[in-house]
């Protein structure tokens, strides 16, 4: 046995065996002649039972106004995760930047929790920012929440991608991409169960995957916007009325509708205003309107 690659191009070969309860794989290793050139070789940690991971974000109470994009795309998740199907379901949501696709996300998958009992994965992909995800090493953590060790985690983004799937299969899991950037960043992550599932979030609608639907979030209309606000000032408030005009209605509809966090604390804003002065909450010179060019 030699330990330096022959001059001459050998044959690639990958071998495996059992060692003491550990998985013994050889990379790289070339066959030439009667010698043996070993490039790499890796002893894996015995793998660890089923773990079933629970990753999702918390959920929020005042979640308002999807309710039919959510019913849409809870049915189309449960009509295709079934047994003997080809590929898991995967939905796509897109949008512009804070309209709330996190929150839509999280919320569809705190409402699938029961039917996907062996677990839930989660993973910011962080597309819009300078540094993105590496798959690769979104792979290596979801491996090591079903029960992988780190030291069991093959070497390369094929590997792991295999693995991931091996390990996946048969299983009913959740997988939630958050904030991808292509398809690129994507594709790897996907598993093959067919009784898995995915949901996707991103900027742009990512064509270049198969999916089961591609799902566009838009902003809230003024009835959508209006009840966001009421929710976020809190319902023991609710009852006094606001007073609240078409025109106000229209003056809400980019600060609740473009970014649900900032309609919330706009709404909190705009209600405390109202009752500390007895005018309507919901005026165009109100802190929702400041909050809209901010």
């Amino acid at each position: 046995m030699s330990g330096q690659e022959p001059d001459t191009p050998g044959v690639l070969a990958t071998g495996s065996g059992a060692v003491a309860a550990r998985d013994v794989s050889i990379f790289g290793t070339y066959a030439a002649g009667r010698d043996l050139h070993i490039g790499q070789v890796q002893i894996h940690g015995a793998v660890q039972p089923w773990q079933s991971p629970a990753q999702l974000p918390r959920d929020i109470d005042d979640f308002t106004g999807r309710e039919g994009p959510l019913r849409e795309a809870r049915s189309i998740l449960e009509r295709e995760t079934t047994p003997g199907g080809a590929a898991p379901p995967v939905l796509a949501v897109f949008g512009k930047p804070g309209i709330g696709k996190t929150i839509f996300a999280i919320r569809l998958a705190h409402r699938l929790g029961v039917r996907f009992a062996d677990g839930q994965l989660y993973v910011n992909l962080r597309g819009a920012e300078a540094e993105r995800a590496d798959p690769a090493v979104v792979l290596a953590e979801f491996l090591d929440a079903v029960g992988i060790p780190q030291g069991s985690v093959p070497v390369g983004l094929d590997a792991r991608e295999r693995l991931y799937r091996a390990r996946l299969a048969g299983r009913k899991v959740l997988v939630v991409l958050d904030n991808a950037a292509d398809e690129a960043q994507v594709r790897p992550l996907l598993p093959g169960g067919c009784e898995c599932a995915v949901v996707i979030t991103s900027r742009r609608p990512l064509h270049g995957l198969d999916v089961s639907r591609l799902l566009q979030l838009d902003v809230f209309d003024a009835d959508q916007a209006v009840e966001l606000l009421a929710s976020a000032a809190g319902a023991e408030r609710g009852g006094r009325g606001t007073g609240t005009g078409s025109a106000d209605r229209r003056a809400l509809r980019v600060p609740a509708a473009g970014d649900p966090h900032r309609g919330r604390e706009a709404g909190r804003q705009a209600a405390l205003e109202s009752w500390s002065h007895g005018q309507p909450a919901l005026r165009r010179t109100s802190p929702a309107r400041r909050a809209a060019r901010g």
